[in-house]
């Protein structure tokens, strides 16, 4: 069996790397394909921590199967037909609540404890089945002369479990519309005031949480560009927050880094919102035991071991966690919907114009706005209620001119 291990170099990379929890050291041939395939292929922090899971998972498999992947890479007996489907099943399987039950083979098979567990969604299962096919093609080819033609039977097993990989339908599609109603937004702004007995937090957070969820709900900004946020970032003379990508930064002490994955950009800042985060930092944050040290907006406020350090992932979505428990009608909400609720009210807005911008400049608008490259189309990812609408708007109209149309025909 493997476990992954995170930690953060001296250069303030992240990285993970997984143990032989039989004999307490790295693996090495797991490790060796991380690093060759994936950190070396610039593979993103986040992108390793995936495969190196996945792996854990596959390696559960051959154990609880006694498959030997080295006696089959050396004998050219790779894994067998049925072998594969059974690694479908297993890799389909959730784990979270298997991590340390002891099986007794003699009460129930693996499968049956694994499959009351239930089933991992379908793109967790397709990215597991990629890992897999990926690592034992790759492991497989250790084996052999790189100059020659790899086995056929290896190749054909890569194309056997890749073909087992569930697919992606496009077609007939539901338009999901993750932007908040009325009424969501409503609830939301009611339980972020400070003085109402719906809000859900403890006084001594109640500012810091409520400053976050208004900057994600006014700038439309995901949530690691949140928790990146510096205090030197926010120019309170000119009013402007800067979103900056800071990969492997040696300052920040979190092993899961939160990353901005859009372009650098700075954003206009109204001058209520402003005042808010100036109000944070010099009322609420610097009364947190080591604040005045940490070069993040966001900080831990709970004493303990990590007081005054960057606020982590985990914490972030803890707050989430709070609203939807608090009232049922949240349990919905997220932090990301919000950045689809902005574009959606962003849409609008051009909309109201009078004279508004083409389609061509308005998602240039938006792009920029959201730190996208112009022309990804990513923006039509985040606007499906207004395209909806606008669609349906348009759908509408045109059946009441055939409509018209037709009576004249009939006069």
């Amino acid at each position: 069996m493997l476990r992954t291990q995170r930690f953060v170099m001296k250069s303030g990379e992240r990285y993970v790397v997984l143990i032989d929890e039989c004999t307490g050291i790295p693996h090495y041939a797991a490790n060796l394909f991380i690093t060759t395939q994936l950190r070396n292929a610039s593979a993103s922090y986040a992108s390793m921590v995936a495969a190196a899971g996945h792996l854990t998972f596959l390696y559960r498999f051959l154990a609880v199967r006694n498959i030997d992947l080295v006696e089959r890479c050396q004998t050219k007996a790779f894994l067998h037909s049925y072998e594969v489907d059974s690694l479908r099943d297993f890799l389909s399987y959730r784990f979270r609540e298997w991590e340390r039950c002891t099986v007794d083979p003699q009460l129930f098979t693996v499968e049956a404890l694994l499959a009351s567990r239930g089933v991992v969604h379908k793109d967790v299962l397709y990215s597991r089945l990629t890992t897999a096919k990926q690592y034992i093609v790759w492991f497989g080819r250790r084996f052999f002369d790189h100059l020659r033609p790899e086995p056929v039977a290896l190749s054909q097993l890569g194309t056997q479990i890749l073909a087992l990989r569930p697919r992606h339908k496009g077609r007939n599609q539901h338009i999901i519309d993750r932007a908040l109603s009325e009424r969501e937004q409503a609830l939301l702004a009611q339980c972020l005031e400070l003085d109402a007995p719906s809000n859900p937090f403890g006084h001594d957070v109640r500012v810091r949480n409520r400053l976050m969820v208004l900057i994600e709900m006014e700038l439309g900004i995901r949530g690691g560009e949140l928790l990146n946020i510096r205090v030197s970032d926010c120019n309170f003379s000119n009013n402007t927050l800067l979103i900056a990508r800071r990969a492997d930064q040696v300052d920040d002490p979190r092993k899961f880094q939160p990353l901005v994955k859009t372009r650098e950009r700075k954003l206009p800042v109204s001058d209520s919102l402003m005042a808010e985060v100036h109000s944070y930092i010099m009322v609420q944050r610097r009364t947190v035991r080591n604040a005045n040290r940490c070069p993040y907006l966001f900080v831990t406020h709970k004493n303990g071991p990590t007081v005054g350090q960057p606020l982590s992932i985990s914490a972030y979505q803890k707050v989430w966690d709070v609203l939807r428990s608090s009232v049922a009608e949240l349990q919905a909400v997220t932090g990301h919907r919000l950045r689809h609720q902005w574009n959606h009210s962003f849409s609008k807005e051009l909309d109201e114009l009078p004279n508004p911008p083409t389609a061509e400049e308005q998602e240039q608008i938006r792009s920029r706005w959201m730190g996208w490259k112009e022309g990804s189309g990513t923006a039509a990812t985040y606007n499906r209620r207004f395209i909806q609408a606008k669609a349906d708007e348009v759908g509408l109209a045109l059946q009441r001119k055939a409509r018209s149309q037709k009576g004249e025909c009939d006069e």
